[in-house]
C-alpha cells in the first residue's frame, strides 16, 4: 500500500481534531457541554478555611516569634488556585499582628506564588510572625509566656478555579477564636 495514504489520513485526523477544538472552545477540554448542548453553569463552592492554631516558637525579653497554621479545603469538582490569604490576629479587641500568605500578581511580569488545591483535597499553610516587646502591655506578655492568650483570627482567602486568568477571583472571609 502507498505510504502517502497513511500520511494523508494522519494529516486529516489532526486537522479534524484542531477544527473540533477550535469550534467547541475550551468547554470540550474542561469537560463542559458538547457542541449543540446547553452549557451547565459551574457553581463555585467557597474554599473552607480552618485556623489550626497559633504556637509560640520562641520568646525572649525583646519579643516573640509565633507561627500561624491555616488549613484550606477545596470542595469543588475542579482544582482551586489560591493566590492570597490575608489575616489579622487579635487578643480581646487589640490587634496584635497582621500579615498575608501568598501574593497577588502586580504588573506585567511577576513571579507566581500561588498554591494549587486539588479537588476534594486540603493544604496547610504556615506563616511566621515576629512580635517586638516595646515595654507596653505587660499583661499580654505574661499571658503569652504562660500560654493563656485567647486568640481571634480573621481574614480573607482569594482563589480561582482552573486558572488565574479564567473567571473571576473568589473571596472567602473567615473568623475563628482559638483557645
Amino acid at each position: 500500500m502507498n505510504p502517502k495514504i497513511f500520511v494523508g489520513a494522519a494529516i486529516a485526523a489532526i486537522a479534524a481534531g484542531i477544527i473540533l477544538v477550535m469550534t467547541s472552545g475550551p468547554s470540550l477540554l474542561e469537560g463542559g457541554a458538547a457542541p449543540g448542548q446547553a452549557p451547565q453553569a459551574l457553581v463555585v463552592q467557597p474554599v473552607e478555611v480552618q485556623v489550626d492554631g497559633i504556637r509560640t516558637v520562641s520568646m525572649g525579653p525583646e519579643g516573640a516569634v509565633l507561627e500561624l497554621a491555616v488549613t484550606l479545603t477545596n470542595p469543588n469538582p475542579k482544582s482551586a488556585i489560591l493566590s492570597l490569604v490575608k489575616y489579622q490576629i487579635f487578643t480581646g479587641e487589640e490587634r496584635v499582628a497582621a500579615g498575608q500568605i501568598g501574593s497577588r500578581a502586580e504588573g506585567m511580569v511577576d513571579a507566581s506564588n500561588y498554591y494549587t488545591i486539588l479537588s476534594g483535597s486540603s493544604i496547610t499553610l504556615k506563616d511566621t510572625i515576629r512580635l517586638t516587646n516595646a515595654g507596653g502591655a505587660p499583661q499580654f506578655w505574661e499571658a503569652l509566656e504562660s500560654g493563656s492568650v485567647l486568640w481571634r483570627v480573621s481574614g480573607e482567602a482569594f482563589f480561582n478555579l482552573s486558572s488565574m486568568t479564567s473567571g473571576q477571583e473568589n473571596e472567602v472571609r473567615f473568623e475563628q477564636t482559638l483557645d
